[in-house]
């Protein structure tokens, strides 16, 4: 059974007071980087190193992709979720966050409240087996604590949007079989809520707990 595994970017929530101050101009004004919760070498990484290669001129600062695995996950994206809402900390994520938000209640963040969406970057067939009437896909996405000031997320989705659109990319991609994305921020927002809802209830119906 052929399923949908997606790729997206996010920008994270704020856990500071002056969440949002940061602006679009002067933006950045140190390295940018993007923590990914997994091991060197998977997709997310893969992909989150496509992205920062492309990402580094037209922001003018370098990209650094940063693997911080382990908890499932979990490790990487608190010390994601705990950073300046400045747009300078990105996060790479997966499916295993919204089947975690219901499976794992004693997360120290919450994928909704803490985080916020840039653009999902690609789609990708993935082999699944599953019953043919079970709805189950995956989805990896990137995202940097909520806060981050609205034009900054803008542009983050502007620039990654672009990076999507180039040939070189979009070559590489469909030789993975992967087909680029590049959702708005509301889009993508909308398709998170939804994916987080749906495993939310595959979780309760299978019973399944982290011990």
């Amino acid at each position: 059974m052929v399923k949908s595994v997606k790729v997206s970017l996010f920008a994270a929530a704020v856990l500071a007071a002056a969440a949002g101050a940061v602006h679009a101009q002067g933006y950045p004004s140190k390295p940018v980087k993007i923590i990914v919760p997994f091991g060197a070498g998977g997709p997310a990484d893969i992909y989150a190193r496509v992205i920062a290669q492309r990402l580094a001129a037209p922001l003018g600062q370098q990209v650094v992709v940063e693997d911080r695995p382990g908890a499932g996950s979990a490790i990487g994206t608190d010390v994601a979720a705990k950073s300046a809402p400045d747009g300078n900390t990105l996060l790479m994520i997966s499916n295993t966050h919204t089947i975690n938000e219901t499976l794992n209640p004693k997360l120290p963040y919450n994928l909704m409240r803490d985080f916020a969406p840039i653009t999902q970057v690609n789609v990708m067939p993935n082999v699944l087996v599953v019953s043919p009437t079970a709805r189950v896909n995956s989805v990896k996405e990137l995202i940097a604590p909520r806060g981050t000031a609205a034009a900054v997320i803008d542009r983050l989705h502007d620039e990654t949007a672009k990076i999507l659109r180039t040939p070189d990319v979009q070559a590489s991609f469909q030789q993975q079989g992967v087909e680029p994305a590049g959702t708005t921020p509301a889009q993508f927002a909308a398709f998170l809520k939804n994916e987080v809802e749906r495993w939310g209830k595959v979780v309760k119906f299978s019973g399944a707990k982290v011990e």
